[in-house]
Parts: structure tokens; C-alpha cells; sequence
């Protein structure tokens, strides 16, 4: 009886290998027989809207000693953030973050689903091509987002921008930066953040969508307040050397 329940054991046991085995060479296999033609490559470059900042590195935008720092927490998956990131943004690139006035950051706020984008882009950030990932996840937002947690459409992605798709699919399947995403969200909660786009400039915490001339009041605000100090202590330290 006791032999018998030994070789039924075992009989389980190398039937469950067997069973996981093939179940794994079924996904491998299927992985390999996935195809994506040219002509869904270059469907996808043509509805890219990427932006053309030069020489960017890493995942922010501007001077790192730019008198102010702008910080956006926000969800690929977010209506209001694509309207930020298509109809406010631009200006501010061009009127304060292209002349190094202002240091933009984006964060990591996915509370209504962009998790998984929110990774891929960290993962396009290891080919040098964190903005561009970025950008085409806003630009199609509307035909995409409902696939954005699956593999497939990032490795889309990623061969429509020229990157390698095995490596940036490798480093999502590794959750490599699944803690730097929830890290991003604990911070923005922590400030005060209960929704999205999140923004704090210099120490001003502001909720929700605003135009650009909004944020430049803001700026031009806190720019007046930091070049004033600055010429009094000029002034102050002229007065002392006379």
C-alpha cells in the first residue's frame, strides 16, 4: 500500500513537470509567433506625436538649477493629463524650460489605471528614450489605453521607436520599475495630491487641470520673489564692500 502511494506520488509529480513545462514552451512559442508587419509599424510612427527636445537626457526636462522647479504627478491614463501634456505643456517648454528658467519633472501618479505604461516608459528610459515613450503614450491615449496592460502594444511601441522590444518587454515582465512607480504615487499623496495632473511648483501644491496662463502667474510670481531677494542681497553685500 505504501509502495503504492510512493509511485502515485511520484507519477503526480513528474506529470505536473511535464504539465508546466508545456505551458511554458506554449508561451514561449507563442511569443515567437507573434508578428508584427510593417505596415502596423508604421501606422504607429505616423500617429506619434513626439516632441523634438535635444540633447534631453534622463526624465526630466531643463536646467537642474533652474530657479524653479515644476513637478507634474500624473497617469498616462488620465484625460486632463493629456490635455495638460497636449495644450499647456508646449508653452511651457518653450517660454521657461527652453530658456533655463524652469526645471519640469514628471511623476508617477497612476490612480485610474496607467501602471503598466507608466513602467514600459521607465523601461524605454533605459535605451535613452524616456520622452519619447512618453509621448506616444499621450498621443494615443484614445485608441490605446484599453491595451496598455498587456505586453503586445509595448512591443509595438518600442519597435515603432526604433528600440529594442525584447529587452524593454524583459524589463516590464521584471517589474523592474514597478517600485519607483509606487514610490512617485506615495510621494504625491503624501503632498496632498487626490487626483490628477498633481502639481507642485517650488513649494505651491495646485489639483486639477489649468491653462497655461495659470501656471505663468504662478511662475512669473515666484520668479519676481526669488530675483527681488537676490537684489537685496546684491545690494546688501555692495553696501558692505563700500
Amino acid at each position: 500500500m505504501k509502495n503504492s502511494l510512493t509511485y502515485l506520488s511520484i507519477a503526480i509529480f513528474v506529470f505536473l513537470v511535464g504539465f508546466a513545462f508545456f505551458l511554458t514552451q506554449g508561451r514561449e512559442d507563442s511569443e515567437e509567433k507573434i508578428v508584427i508587419s510593417d505596415e502596423r509599424l508604421e501606422e504607429l510612427r505616423s500617429s506619434f506625436e513626439l516632441r523634438n527636445r535635444r540633447g534631453v537626457q534622463g526624465k526630466a526636462l531643463g536646467n537642474p538649477e533652474a530657479p524653479i522647479h515644476f513637478i507634474e504627478y500624473s497617469d498616462y491614463s488620465c484625460e486632463h493629463c493629456v490635455v495638460f501634456w497636449s495644450d499647456v505643456l508646449p508653452s511651457i517648454e518653450e517660454g521657461y524650460i527652453d530658456e533655463g528658467l524652469v526645471y519640469y519633472e514628471y511623476k508617477d501618479f497612476p490612480i485610474v489605471g496607467g501602471e503598466v505604461a507608466a513602467e514600459a516608459a521607465h523601461c524605454a528610459g533605459e535605451q535613452g528614450a524616456f520622452w519619447q515613450y512618453h509621448d506616444a503614450l499621450f498621443s494615443r491615449y484614445l485608441r490605446d489605453r484599453h491595451l496598455w496592460g498587456g505586453e503586445r502594444i509595448h512591443k509595438e511601441y518600442s519597435l515603432a521607436l526604433g528600440l529594442d522590444g525584447d529587452s524593454l518587454i524583459d524589463c516590464l515582465r521584471g517589474e523592474k520599475y514597478r517600485n519607483i512607480v509606487e514610490e512617485n504615487t506615495e510621494e504625491a499623496s503624501r503632498l496632498g495630491g487626490m487626483g490628477t495632473p498633481f502639481f507642485v511648483i517650488n513649494d505651491i501644491s495646485i489639483s486639477g487641470l489649468r491653462d497655461f496662463e495659470f501656471f505663468e502667474e504662478i511662475i512669473e510670481e515666484e520668479l519676481e520673489k526669488i530675483y527681488s531677494v537676490e537684489d537685496e542681497e546684491e545690494l546688501k553685500e555692495s553696501e558692505l564692500n563700500n
